[in-house]
């Protein structure tokens, strides 16, 4: 009987449809990029622990909107046709430069944010490097996911900058949890108005 060589890269969590193995877990260690998998999880948190309860917001893992980037319109369409996005006002995507379909690449993170009726934010930590990847997705999205009559609009929007070389996902991660929580804070208000 042969025993099994030991895992050489250990699964270090299992959270939802997110699974992250050492090699990624190391990443946070010095001056590295975040990868797919890190973005991934952090979405995954904030929908499933954060805002479990607001059916409004959807944070879209970097795996999907890659899919997006590179898919045909029709394999778009059926795509977000099982993504449940009826009611959804705000959706969060962690997007990259990346070019390639199947193989991993790209060498910068960015946030777009979608907000309904027909607006596209997009917060990039490195001037507007990632603005071309950002329209393309716009582009592919608009069509199906903005109200009817409405004609999408694309603000490139001023947020803080990265210092180096490797922390555009982290400013992901910073953007999307501040502007998650002040949406999510600014609605609470006005309902809180609105019963009063």
């Amino acid at each position: 009987m042969t025993s099994k060589p030991p895992n050489k890269d250990p699964i270090v969590l299992n959270f939802e449809n997110s699974l992250l193995r050492q090699s990624d877990v190391s990443l946070l260690d010095g001056s590295r990029w975040l990868n797919d998998k890190l973005l991934g999880f952090f979405f995954e948190y904030l929908q499933n622990v954060e805002f479990k309860d607001d059916n409004s917001i959807l944070f879209v893992c970097p795996e999907i909107v890659q899919f997006f980037k590179r898919a045909s319109e029709s394999d778009v369409e059926a795509f977000l046709d099982c993504m449940d996005l009826d009611g959804k006002t705000l959706i969060f995507m962690a997007l990259n430069d990346s070019e390639e379909y199947d193989t991993p690449s790209g060498s910068h993170w960015s946030l777009l944010v979608y907000r309904s009726p027909a607006a596209f934010f997009h917060y990039d930590s490195c001037d507007d490097h990632n603005e071309r990847s950002a329209r393309d997705i716009v582009n592919k999205l608009s069509p199906r996911i903005c109200q009817i009559g409405c004609d999408a609009t694309f603000v490139n929007c001023d947020c803080p900058r990265q210092s180096n070389c490797y922390d555009c996902g982290l400013f992901v991660v910073l953007n999307a949890m501040l502007l998650s929580r002040h949406f999510a804070q600014a609605e609470l208000q006005k309902i809180q108005q609105s019963a009063s």
